[in-house]
């Protein structure tokens, strides 16, 4: 169905309001099609409608509140989806708004459709109780106006060739596929790792078959101590006490590196040879919490190669509730204006929106001893809990 933007009857637009049951299929239209149909690389095939797949946890009948629309003539024609999540941080859990599929018709734009959803999201985040509001995007400019900025700090390792033989190796862990034989156990590992999402043990498993292609464990004495989630040569999540998982990178490396094939296992033959023999640069990128424990200490310690990169795109939906989440009762947090003040004993700063965002998260500091043993926080989240 194709409109001329100027025949349009702005009074036909309703919206923004929730999405409700009849509009979820004509949502799911709206996003596969600028999302998957229009976002493929011209000259390739058309990218598989696979957003009601993908983010089936998002588009369904119990997140319905928390779809942002606009529709014309029982059409949507500009959308935005706020997924709820707690984020576990270095001092105490928060509330948090993941933003997914914000799209608008490309015959309905330039009508300040997508501010319009967008500003709503922002408005139904508040009413949730959400502390704080996370994207990932490659436009960023965009979302700077409405006060979103690059945050957080997470660590990208480089495993190669030339370093892999560094990682440290178990004899006696064995490497399963059959992931799903151990769930509990695996349920486990991932709910001791300091910084992450919080799952309940059906989301678990939900994003552990949606967003990862493979799935190794390293098992003990038949005992499951690690695992690690890819996505081609991607490593998308891992759980386990540090040794365990490097130990279990290790033999991944190893066997996608298997140029002769000669000791070639079932779980290196699923793989195919794009990521085998044929490939003359093998690399595999990690990314972890900036924090100075666990695998990240350990990469560390052994001088592996990195970089430090943001976590994503956020927004501070409610500064005052997040102190108090965080147990900061003694930070008198008050609004002035556009800026926000923070007190505490005989100190206080003034920030713009922005500059607490940073203030909070980082990874950038100023040079003050404002709060320092305090912020920036330390969050994250694995590739699975992004939306």
């Amino acid at each position: 169905m194709n409109e001329n933007k100027d025949t349009i009857d702005e009074s036909e637009l309703k919206g923004p309001r929730p999405c409700e049951d009849i509009d979820l299929g004509s949502t799911l239209d709206l996003v596969n099609l600028v999302l998957r149909l229009l976002n493929s690389a011209p000259g390739s095939s058309p990218k598989w409608p696979s957003i009601g797949y993908d983010w089936a946890h998002i588009y369904n009948s119990k997140n319905l509140e928390n779809i942002r629309i606009i529709s014309h003539n029982g059409r949507v024609v500009s959308s935005v989806a706020i997924y709820p999540s707690l984020l576990k941080t270095s001092l105490g859990t928060v509330s948090l708004g993941g933003i997914n599929g914000f799209v608008t018709d490309p015959n309905y734009r330039r009508r300040g459709l997508g501010e319009k959803v967008l500003l709503d999201a922002h408005e139904k985040m508040k009413q949730n109780g959400h502390h704080l509001a996370l994207l990932v995007t490659g436009i960023f400019d965009y979302y700077r106006k409405y006060g979103w900025e690059n945050a957080g700090s997470v660590l990208n390792f480089s495993l190669d060739r030339s370093n892999i033989n560094y990682l440290p190796s178990e004899t006696s862990i064995t490497i399963k596929q059959n992931w799903r034989d151990y769930l509990p156990q695996l349920f486990k590992l991932f709910n001791q790792e300091p910084l992450r999402s919080l799952r309940n043990k059906d989301h678990f498993n939900f994003l552990l078959e949606r967003k990862l292609e493979k799935i190794f464990v390293g098992v003990v004495n038949n005992i499951p101590v690690s695992y690690v989630g890819t996505v081609g040569t991607e490593i998308k999540e891992y759980a386990g006490k540090e040794i365990y998982v490097a130990s279990l990178l290790k033999d991944i490396f190893i066997g996608l590196d298997n140029k002769d094939k000669t000791s070639e296992t079932t779980w290196v033959k699923s793989l195919g040879t794009s990521y085998g023999s044929t490939t003359s640069y093998l690399n595999m990128n990690l990314l972890t919490p900036d924090i100075s424990s666990g695998l990240p200490k350990l990469l560390q310690t052994l001088r592996f190669p990195f970089t430090r990169q943001y976590l994503g795109v956020f927004k501070i939906i409610d500064p005052v509730g997040l102190f108090h989440a965080l147990g900061l009762n003694d930070v008198k947090v008050t609004k002035v204006g556009s800026n926000w003040n923070l007190r505490k004993d005989n100190e206080e700063r003034i920030f713009s929106e922005v500059d607490l965002l940073k203030f909070i998260l980082g990874p950038e500091k100023k040079d003050d001893t404002f709060l320092q043993d305090i912020f920036p926080l330390k969050v994250f989240q694995s590739s699975p809990d992004i939306v």
